[in-house]
């Protein structure tokens, strides 16, 4: 809030705490403020205001609209930048994965250890049945038979 002499106290809207008004400002940027007259770049606010009003002759009111619409611009860019990154994560969950058949051989080989590994525990009966069966479908669509 420096400088506000140079706009005259009935220039600044404040809100309810006394801060200036609220612009939106991309952080990473770390504030840099570029006239649309001239491009100037100007490193705050404050200098901003006193550029426009010195260097370009513009009204505080005309001022005070640009920062609103540019504040409600970039808003709105925010918004949809968030949607859009909202959506890629969901598009992302729903992708199919394609396996390559030598995945899908390292797979078979895999599970064919682990069923040789159980063997002696389940030599009773047939309760490596669904795991011999899941490693025939996956054989079957690995040799392009499915």
């Amino acid at each position: 809030m420096a400088d506000h002499a140079a706009w005259g106290d009935d220039m600044i809207d404040l809100d309810r705490e006394g801060r200036e008004p609220m612009v939106y400002i991309d952080w990473r940027q770390r504030g840099n403020f570029k006239c649309d007259h001239c491009e100037k770049v100007l490193k705050t606010l404050d200098g901003l205001k006193s550029h426009m009003k010195n260097v370009h002759d513009v009204s505080a009111d005309a001022l005070r609209s640009k920062l609103k619409s540019d504040q409600k611009a970039i808003a709105e860019a925010e918004k949809a930048r968030r949607e859009s990154e909202r959506r890629e994560a969901e598009a992302r969950r729903h992708r199919k994965v394609v396996l390559t058949t030598a995945e899908i051989d390292e797979i078979v080989t895999e599970l064919n250890s682990l069923i040789d590994m159980m063997e002696a525990y389940y030599s009773q009966g047939d309760c490596d049945k669904s795991a011999r069966d899941l490693i025939d479908r996956l054989e079957a669509k690995a040799d392009g038979r499915s």
